[in-house]
């Protein structure tokens, strides 16, 4: 049976302010944190919330009205004081959350992601840590509100290899019955593959990304420059991949259990990717394991990445969701 906990209310920003000395204020109307928050980056405590556990003992985080108008005013200030530098990101911290906030249409596939992962993550004995994930809608803006992990630091010396278990395990996450590619809920694939780091298409599978590494292939002229095979990857398993192999992405908390972070980097994508994405010898473990070391794509695909990087139409005169029309 699941049990709520009413956290209670207490200040809706920094601790000593007027509004914490009052239960009547709100944070809107307390220049004093407001004021404390016009920096690039910035922590505050929040405590307005409701915590549910479920059976498994997860602790997942819902807010509260209170708590989502509090957290919808200080982003609209961080935006308005910092969307002009070059450094921008559309992201909070609290003392126990990270908050992101964006349109909902690009913040849902990772919301969808992050969960199911999350999900999955309960019934198996060897998962790495996930943090856990809320998230609520005003208007077309999304927040998603991610329990905020304290991480060991310096990382210990074991980390890279910590990494390849994580990674060895996130990749054989299924994906959910019906799902074909990409990061639940549609949306265009991330991976440095792209250009920018993100498909210029949306591809309803592996047969139409095939189609368009296929023509990507032919327009570059690889095969006469470099004598390389023509990619397929039409038939290739889906795997769930981490594009962005930053260390960052990785820690280990407090309890020793390695932390797996940034799921707005992961989807389910053709094995030759995971190769791609994993073509660096730090990284052989994961690929002598998962039988990804003699991938006859990686190098056509390096070549591939290069000239869509490179072309002043990544598209190359596809349709909107790669069908060729």
């Amino acid at each position: 049976m699941s049990v709520w906990l009413d956290l209670g209310q207490t200040c809706h920003g920094l601790r000593g302010c007027d509004a914490s000395r009052s239960s009547s204020s709100d944070t809107r109307s307390c220049a004093s944190c407001l004021s404390a928050f016009r920096r690039k980056s910035f922590r505050f405590p929040l405590s307005s919330a409701v915590l549910l556990l479920l059976p498994l003992g997860r602790e997942v985080f819902r807010m509260t009205a209170a708590y989502e108008s509090t957290v919808i005013a200080l982003c609209a200030a961080h935006k308005k004081e910092n969307r002009h530098h070059g450094d921008y990101r559309a992201c909070i911290y609290t003392d126990s959350h990270f908050v992101k906030y964006g349109p909902r249409k690009q913040l849902e596939p990772e919301l969808k992601t992050h969960s199911y992962i999350a999900n999955y993550a309960l019934t198996s004995p060897d998962a790495p840590r996930i943090a856990g994930i809320s998230a609520f809608v005003d208007g077309n803006t999304m927040y998603l509100v991610i329990e905020r992990i304290k991480l060991v630091a310096p990382p210990p010396s074991d980390l890279p290899g910590r990494i390849c278990e994580a990674v060895i395990w996130l990749l054989q996450v299924p994906a959910p019955q019906g799902h074909s590619l990409g990061p639940l809920g549609g949306g265009r694939i991330p991976h440095k593959f792209f250009k920018d780091f993100k498909a210029p298409l949306e591809f309803p599978d592996t047969v139409k990304l095939s189609a368009y590494i296929q023509k990507a292939y032919d327009v570059s002229c690889v095969q006469k420059t470099r004598n390389l095979p023509r990619p397929d990857i039409s038939k290739d398993r889906l795997m769930c991949v981490q594009s962005d192999m930053d260390d960052s992405n990785f820690g280990v908390d407090d309890a020793g259990r390695t932390v797996l972070m940034d799921f707005g980097t992961i989807a389910w994508l053709p094995e030759s990717f995971a190769a791609f994405t994993l073509s660096n010898e730090k990284y052989k473990p994961v690929c002598d394991s998962l039988c990804l070391a003699d991938n006859p794509n990686t190098q056509t695909m390096c070549w591939i990445s290069w000239f869509l990087h490179m072309t002043g139409d990544p598209t190359l005169g596809m349709g909107r969701i790669g069908t060729g029309s």
